[in-house]
């Protein structure tokens, strides 16, 4: 319910049960609670939007094939790369807001706090997008699949490829640095606030990389694949793997706990700002872990693998930002 009260300062409080939703003053919406809702890509060619409880927002199905990513920024837009060669915009509400043709399966996107777009392809390519949908820069420095994208609050890109490598860029698309500490085929990429790299790889090790692109720490405990990363804003990692475990690693590199509830590879994590964690599996399903590494809902409204999940608002490097 509205409660209104007369003055120059607070104009209007929303409240949902016993929790206090919105404070509008003088028409603004000065604060609002934090609704982490969660977003996941398929291979049954459909994006979900999923509320903070698990249940079914809705259910978007612009593409014409595989979901293989998504990232949603700090106003609630989504944006999703699939095997039709695509990225879509999407609005808070499930519609289409424009299509950004790729020319190559898109294996990876990622969002600016400026909404621009970035977007990792089997061309071997990142494409920057600009909040229109226009192409703004292509990078051309990989050998490979590009599989991971991630952007920092400064607008440097993180790019993991299969040529067993990560790249930075910086704004305007020039390549600053690669790290090739990895001896395969690099998945995924994550960036924190201090400009520290996280990559998952199938060497099955996650390595923890500084900002002028030197190692710091290498993570050896999954015994398979490694191929979705995350980091939160206390610098702890999240990493799936094919082992059908997510593992949550401390800054210094250590297990802090592994997480064994899902059927099959873990494909995608994401993180809140909270230290919920979320996986999605080729079980199909989405899963809610907490801070100490408890299941705390399964989604199972995908009908084929959830191949990437995001989480609005995430942290640094995932759309967020403080």
């Amino acid at each position: 319910m509205g409660i209104t009260i007369d003055g120059n300062e607070i104009s209007a409080i929303t409240i949902d049960g016993d929790d206090v939703q919105e404070v509008t003053i003088d028409g603004e919406v000065a604060w609002a609670a934090y609704t982490p809702y969660v977003y996941s890509g398929s291979n049954d060619d459909t994006v979900k939007k999923i509320s903070p409880d698990g249940n079914e927002v809705w259910s978007f199905d612009g593409h014409s094939d595989w979901v293989n990513a998504v990232a949603v920024d700090k106003d609630g837009y989504v944006y999703s790369g699939s095997w039709s060669s695509e990225v879509h915009k999407i609005s808070p509400d499930g519609n289409n807001e424009w299509i950004y043709t790729q020319g190559s399966i898109v294996n990876a996107v990622a969002v600016d706090k400026d909404g621009n777009v970035y977007s990792g392809s089997s061309n071997n390519e990142v494409h920057k997008i600009s909040s229109n949908g226009n192409n703004v820069w292509t990078y051309t420095g990989h050998g490979d699949n590009v599989r991971g994208v991630a952007v920092d609050k400064d607008g440097y890109v993180y790019s993991a490829s299969w040529d067993d490598e990560v790249h930075k860029i910086d704004s305007n698309g020039n390549n600053v640095w690669e790290y090739t500490g990895h001896g395969d085929s690099v998945w995924g990429v994550a960036v924190d606030k201090d400009g520290n790299v996280y990559s998952g790889s199938s060497d099955t090790e996650v390595h923890k990389i500084d900002s002028n692109g030197n190692n710091v720490w290498t993570y050896t405990g999954h015994g398979d694949n490694v191929r979705g990363v995350a980091v939160d804003k206390d610098g702890n990692v999240y990493s799936g793997s094919w082992g059908y475990e997510v593992h949550k690693i401390d800054s210094n590199g250590n297990n802090v706990w592994t997480y064994t509830g899902h059927g099959d590879s873990v494909l995608g994590v994401a993180v809140d700002k909270d230290g919920y964690v979320y996986s999605g599996a080729d079980d199909n399903e989405v899963h809610k872990i907490d801070s100490n590494g408890n299941n705390v809902w399964e989604y199972t409204g995908h009908g084929d693998s959830v191949q990437d999940v995001a989480v609005a608002p995430g942290t640094v490097g995932a759309g967020h930002w403080d």
